[in-house]
């Protein structure tokens, strides 16, 4: 593995330890056994290095959400975006849980973000609409509403991780446990159709 690579992983691993306020670069460098000078030299500062973490953490999800081969059923498609996104809250859970002071301390990632954001809700809208095409989902029952539905959606990935932080009474600690939720809020705009699909995919 690179240096540059080193950094990386150790930075998510300390800031998901520790939380991204309290490790500084002189931290991971320590830990690193290597000298300031030296990581300096990759990332002159803890906004690059930030940088690099999101570009890496964004590209490890973009290909699911891009979903090239558009034959996979709509369904099995979502599902396996939960999936990935499930695995994503794990190895970056510093950046869900740090995300508020991540945005008003970092303005070049927060800029990132809200592009990243931006395309995301895109990408979900297309997602949805094949539900529909597949007779997968009833009719809005009023416009805009699956909009907002999908607005709700991305709050619940956003803050998932610090729901789980605070809210310890309501957590069950189940595999997946975020996936259901999401499932929980599409389950009643199924058509039969759909519904049985979807626990057909469940199943397996």
């Amino acid at each position: 593995m690179k240096t540059k690579d080193k950094i990386i992983a150790k930075a998510i691993e300390m800031y998901n330890i520790s939380g991204i306020t309290n490790v500084s670069s002189r931290d991971v460098s320590k830990e690193l056994g290597i000298s300031h000078g030296n990581l300096e030299y990759h990332f002159k500062n803890k906004t690059v290095l930030l940088n690099a973490i999101y570009e890496k953490m964004s590209e490890d999800i973009s290909h699911v959400y891009r979903a090239e081969d558009m034959n996979i059923d709509p369904l099995e498609h979502f599902q396996n975006l939960l999936n990935e996104l499930e695995k994503l809250q794990e190895t970056y859970s510093f950046f869900n849980l740090d995300v508020i002071e991540i945005a008003r301390k970092y303005p070049e990632v927060k800029l990132k973000l809200d592009s990243t954001l931006h395309l995301r809700k895109n990408q979900t809208a297309v997602i949805l609409s094949r539900f529909i095409d597949s007779a997968y989902f009833k009719p809005e029952i009023e416009q805009g509403y699956y909009q907002r539905l999908q607005h709700v959606i991305r709050i619940l990935i956003t803050f998932w991780k610090s729901q789980e932080e605070i809210l310890v009474s309501f957590s069950s600690a189940k595999t997946n446990e975020m996936s259901q939720h999401i499932w929980d809020l599409l389950i009643p705009h199924m058509t039969e159709k759909g519904y049985e699909v979807y626990l057909k995919l469940i199943k397996e």
